[in-house]
């Protein structure tokens, strides 16, 4: 991974340990999703005029490697710095920090089920307080780490293991932010909206679909990586964020990590055009993961069976 710790505090670094499981993880996402191997595998042959059979030990890897990941504080926020980083494919003059709050969708459980039934999405936005941001700037893919938040989060709840958490924290964010990267159009960055039967963007559902299933693949690239009981440290903590497009990437993933990979792989293949969408088994899909509290694997398979294809 390219990782730049821009807030030149060397507390924020992350260990050799941690480092190489990133890698690991970054190599499972190969085996684990293969809808995002080949189209990582395609870009980098386009873009560096390599033949088709062009092969690496995982694309996947050799593509999120081009990609900085800034580590940054808060006090940087809205700020620029020029930087003369080449990459094989991306050449990053200057990177301009974003904003670490973000306006999203108020996507809560109760009450969704009755306004997906009667088509009127009326959704609220929440101001989240950022710890990583996955966004495109014109030099290409970014991704942002706002380390001193995880630190400080990690420094009150943990005071007797503030370097633990905050490395697990910091890699989870990681590799959340590294989902999003992966599930996009690669090459094309297309933004394609999950749409209703009259054509209308559904911004906020395509935010459900999106940040669930970056929640959940982050947890199924750690799982080798990372002992049992920090994964399901994890997932408690994804389980408890109140907004629903993320507390339900840890439901998924506890139904079984084989939906989580089929359903990146059907979305993924949705987001670049080789899957029709049908709106309403999407809507019962829905009001399934809304109304129950457990879920049946089988049957999250059959929705995504009958939602993609």
């Amino acid at each position: 991974m390219l990782i730049i710790n821009h807030t030149s505090n060397s507390k924020y670094d992350l260990s050799i340990g941690s480092l190489l499981k990133l890698e690991h993880s970054l190599v499972e996402a190969t085996y684990r999703f293969q809808r995002v191997e080949v189209n990582a595998k395609d870009f980098i042959a386009r873009a560096m005029s390599y033949q088709s059979d062009v092969n690496y030990l995982s694309s996947a890897h050799a593509y999120i490697s081009l990609i900085p990941i800034v580590f940054v504080t808060q006090a940087q926020s809205n700020t620029s710095f020029y930087t003369n980083l080449r990459t094989p494919i991306f050449n990053y003059n200057k990177i301009s920090i974003p904003n670490d709050t973000f306006h999203v969708p108020k996507i809560l459980a109760p009450g969704l089920s009755e306004m997906v039934e009667s088509e009127r999405f009326e959704f609220n936005e929440e101001l989240l307080d950022l710890w990583g941001l996955y966004t495109l700037q014109v030099d290409g893919p970014i991704i942002f780490i706002w380390a001193d938040k995880i630190y400080e989060y990690s420094k009150k709840m943990f005071p007797k293991q503030i370097k633990k958490y905050y490395e697990l924290h910091v890699c989870q964010t990681i590799l959340h932010e590294v989902m999003h990267a992966l599930m996009d159009d690669i090459g094309y960055f297309n933004c394609r909206f999950i749409k209703d039967k009259y054509g209308n963007d559904l911004k906020a559902l395509n935010d459900l679909k999106d940040e669930s299933l970056a929640e959940a693949g982050s947890i199924a690239l750690m799982k080798k990586y990372w002992p049992t009981k920090d994964i399901k440290y994890l997932l408690d903590f994804i389980s408890n964020k109140d907004l629903f497009q993320y507390s339900l990437g840890s439901k998924l993933y506890r139904t079984g990590v084989s939906v989580v990979e089929f359903s990146v792989d059907n979305w993924v293949r949705f987001k670049v055009g080789y899957n029709p969408f049908h709106w309403t088994e999407f809507k019962k899909w829905i009001k399934y993961v809304a109304s129950n509290q457990k879920y049946d694997l089988k049957t999250l398979i059959s929705y995504e069976d009958k939602i993609f294809y």
